[in-house]
This record gives structure tokens, sequence and C-alpha cells, in this order.
């Protein structure tokens, strides 16, 4: 089974979600440990689910979900060793329409975590600033994009252009990287970012190895069909064999089989018609 520490979801049937993360049982688990949440929309509005001080190392990710029916979602598991994490610094964050998750580090080190963090809110209009409530650089680094997205007129645009989205995750990123150098760090961020406005969904590697996959149809399936030798209703086995969704996976050790690795430095865009296009 293949650990990772982030998911993404997009698919054709709100009702699917547990079907479609039942099936993926043997194949993704979560590689965090202290803490996980759950960013989905239910008749599009923005919703949250985060659990502190919870054990989910090596679980599947469709005990993290709670049965929620969404079309999209991102879940993220909390990686051990990172003290007492209250729930407002567990991921994913929110803001409007639009939920963000993060793995990797932007800083590392206190001191390092105190200037990152002062570095990416600095400047930030009030509007964007008032909504921080943690106290995490990747909260930080999160409101610097939707303050990117703000200045493009990018952040509640009806024909919201994708590319516009991922160029405020690179810039962010880069401004981080910025930050580290003047810091001297002399390192770079390595990090993953996922982000959604509820109708698509963006992804940029610039860390751990990040995989995607499209599915299609379900063949089997032990929640909803009946027992050997009974007859299930024809509109139940459409609605599995109809149904596709496309799964991002963040920090994947190994690949899963049939998946395909997204290159570092790419960026990779999941529309609502589960179209992939690569920046």
């Amino acid at each position: 089974m293949t650990g990772c520490r982030m998911v993404g979801y997009v698919g054709t049937d709100d009702d699917r979600v547990d079907c479609a993360f039942h099936k993926l049982r043997g194949v993704l688990s979560a590689a965090g440990g202290c803490g996980y949440g759950v960013a989905h929309y239910t008749d599009d509005a923005l919703l949250l689910n985060r659990r502190p001080d919870v054990d989910v190392a090596g679980h599947p990710f469709v005990e993290l979900l709670g049965g929620v029916q969404t079309r999209v979602l991102i879940a993220h598991a909390f990686p051990h060793g990172c003290g007492e994490v209250q729930a407002r610094d567990l991921h994913p964050f929110k803001f409007r329409n639009w939920a963000f998750a993060m793995t990797g580090e932007l800083g590392g080190r206190d001191a390092i975590n105190e200037v990152m963090r002062a570095g990416l809110v600095s400047d930030l209009p009030d509007f964007i600033l008032r909504d921080i409530k943690g106290h995490t650089c990747a909260e930080a680094l999160f409101h610097r994009v939707l303050a990117l997205l703000h200045e493009a007129g990018q952040l509640d645009a009806r024909d919201r252009q994708p590319a516009a989205v991922v160029r405020a995750l690179r810039t962010a990123v880069d401004l981080a990287h910025t930050v580290l150098a003047e810091a001297g760090a002399g390192e770079r961020c390595r990090v993953n970012l996922l982000a959604t406005d509820g109708t698509c969904m963006y992804t940029l590697r610039v860390g751990a190895p990040v995989a995607h996959h499209l599915h299609e149809g379900i063949a089997e399936c032990d929640l909803c069909y009946g027992e050997v030798g009974t007859v299930d209703s024809f509109a139940l086995r459409e609605s599995h064999q109809r149904f596709r969704a496309v799964f991002v996976a963040a920090d994947v050790d190994p690949v899963p089989t049939g998946w395909k690795l997204l290159e570092e430095g790419a960026a990779l865009v999941v529309d609502e018609n589960l179209q992939t296009k690569l920046y």
C-alpha cells in the first residue's frame, strides 16, 4: 500500500465518493498521524472537518471522510513530530469558496518560521489578513496566494483562468524561496500545494513525488451492491459504471501502479469535466 500525506479528488457524482475511496483502500493510506482535515462542498458551501490528536497513520483515506457527499474534496493527514496541534492549524484552510492544503516545510526551525510567516503576510490586504486564524507558515502562504489572485482579478472571478491560479501558486512559492534566501537559510522550500475553488483542482509539485490517476467506473462495490445472487437496480449499477474521478496524491511512496507521476516543478489542473492540463 502507498502512503501519502494529501489527496485531492474531483468526481462526477456526489453519491459515489465513499464508493470511489473504498476501492482505493488497498492503494492509498494516510502517512501522517497526529490529526487530519477534510475540505468538501455541500450545496456549493465549503465545509471543513478538522480533527487534531487523532492517530490516522496507515488508515485508508475513506475512513477520514465521514460519509461526505461532494464532487470535490481535499483530505490532509498532519505529520507526527509537530507537537500539540490545534484544529485551526490543521490543513486544509479555507477562504470563501477556496480550500488549500500543503505538504513539506517552508521553514523548519522556529526562528526561520517566524521570518517566513512575517515575509508571507507582509502587505496583505486587510480583508485577507483578518482571515488568518492560526500561526502556521502554510496558512500564511495560502493567504499570499489569495492576495495574488485578488491582484489579478481572479479571486472571485466567474471566468477564472487556470493559468492565473497556477501563476499565483508559483509566485507565492517563489516568494517563500526569497524569504529563505534573505534569512540565510541556504535552502529552498520543498513543498506540494493543492488548491480548489470547488470547481477545479490545482496542484503544484515542488517537493516529494505527486501522482494522479483517472478512475473510470466502479465494476463492483462492496458498499452498495447486495449479496451474491440478488438483483440490484439498473440505476444503481449505471451510476457506478458511468462514474469517473481524478485523484491527486501528494508525497506518495511508492507511486501506485498505473498512476502518473507529476514532474517536479510542474502544475496540474483538473477542470469540472475531469480534463487535465499540465503547466
